[in-house]
């Protein structure tokens, strides 16, 4: 069983029979308590970074909405200027 990592933990274990070793009794206590650490952390983690995720994306998505709708305005608002500005110009001819 390998514990590494930087800045966040990463678990590998040699072989599939590592897990079944355990079960049958073939790792001591200590690496046990290690691993079942290591899974504790990793699945705390994966829980915030879950949240997190879900929190940028209602954030990505408000901000282009908002970016939409002000895009949006703007096109309206030069549509309007134009068709005024051609009433103005056919009054005045």
């Amino acid at each position: 069983m390998d514990l590494t990592g930087t800045g966040s933990c990463v678990l590998a274990c040699d072989s599939k029979d590592d897990v079944e070793g355990w079960s049958a009794g073939g790792y001591d206590s200590s690496d046990k308590t290690a691993c079942g650490a290591a899974l504790a952390s990793l699945s705390t983690m994966l829980a915030d970074c879950t949240k997190i995720c879900a929190r940028v994306r209602v954030l990505v998505s408000s901000a282009k909405s908002a970016s939409r709708m002000k895009l949006s305005a703007a096109v309206t608002f030069s549509y309007w200027i134009f068709s005024e500005l051609a009433v103005v110009l056919s009054v005045f001819r």
